[in-house]
């Protein structure tokens, strides 16, 4: 059993280091409410209110928001 456990814990490990680098390091509002599993909505009432730090492409109020990952995994934890 021991074997076994060492082998899935190996796995989890590289599991995790794949998923870090195939993952996109920034999300947009459509993509961040998908991960949480919420409307887009509620993630825009949480950047309004400052839960969650964001950045915007370009200085225009109208561009896209940009939310990191990680930031937003803090959020739910």
């Amino acid at each position: 059993m021991q074997y076994n456990e060492a082998i899935q814990i190996q796995l989890n490990r590289i599991t995790r280091l794949l998923e870090a680098k195939l993952l996109p390091e920034y999300l947009t509002i459509k993509e961040s409410s998908q991960l949480l599993k919420c409307s887009q909505s509620t993630i825009r009432k949480m950047l309004k209110n400052g839960d969650i730090p964001f950045s915007r492409l370009n200085s225009s109020i109208k561009s896209s928001v940009l939310i990191k990952r990680s930031e937003l995994l803090k959020v739910v934890k």
